[in-house]
């Protein structure tokens, strides 16, 4: 009985963390997103903190996993515990990272927009979808909510829809030359890849609760990614 009191408060803090990174992600695209859609490069340095705050934080829940796993020996339902905050984690230190690419981009193009106009709405609605995603992620992963988790994968196709629009536009008589055509894939790119990854955590909660997971597809799977 002592042990699984140990475990569950283990587990508490490591889910503490997690939200708390949720928290911290969410100011990282939040500042990001300004520094892109406002021209400023003032949020650059701290989205840059906040990407090493992440990292940190996602370490930490790491080395919990692996002493929990070591010390524990869960099965079954806590062993899916450990293993869907570990894969978590993984996601917001990739969506922290996404967020700093994302204010390198603002940072580089500076003092010019790295926006263009035609494409401000389309970006600015990108940034909502993304801030709307980690903000419903923390949610999730604090109430262990499966219906909620449910709907991240919903809000990550109307961010897959926006980034089809983008290269709608960005094939229509484009007059920004090749290097603001680049910046311009990358930032849709982050975005879209910062959505895949808080439904990714949609899923480990669903994981979590049912016991079931989806089909791996090594296109959307965080241990398969390669753009972050």
């Amino acid at each position: 009985m002592v042990q699984r009191s140990e475990f569950l408060v283990q587990i508490a803090d490591v889910r503490s963390t997690l939200v708390r990174m949720t928290g911290l992600t969410r100011d990282a695209i939040s500042d990001a997103s300004a520094a892109l859609l406002t021209v400023s490069i003032d949020p650059v340095p701290r989205v840059r903190d906040l990407r090493t705050e992440i990292s940190a934080l996602a370490a930490a829940v790491e080395h919990d996993v692996y002493v929990v796993l070591a010390m524990q020996q869960p099965v079954a339902s806590d062993l899916r515990t450990v293993l869907a905050a570990l894969r978590s984690a993984a996601n917001l230190h990739r969506m922290g990272v996404l967020s700093s690419h994302l204010a390198t981009i603002a940072e580089r193009r500076y003092p010019a927009p790295a926006v263009p106009a035609e494409l401000l709405s389309v970006i600015t609605d990108m940034a909502d979808v993304a801030e709307r995603l980690i903000l419903k992620a923390g949610s999730v992963v604090a109430r262990l909510d499966a219906t909620l988790a449910a709907e991240l994968v919903a809000d990550d196709d109307a961010m897959d829809a926006l980034h089809r629009k983008l290269f709608l536009i960005l094939l229509n008589n484009w007059s920004h030359g090749v290097a603001a055509a680049i910046d311009t894939t990358l930032i849709s790119r982050y975005y879209e890849r910062f959505a895949d990854h808080a439904a990714s955590i949609g899923e480990e909660v669903r994981y979590l609760v049912s016991g079931e997971r989806p089909p791996l597809d090594s296109g959307d799977d965080p241990w398969f990614d390669t753009v972050s």
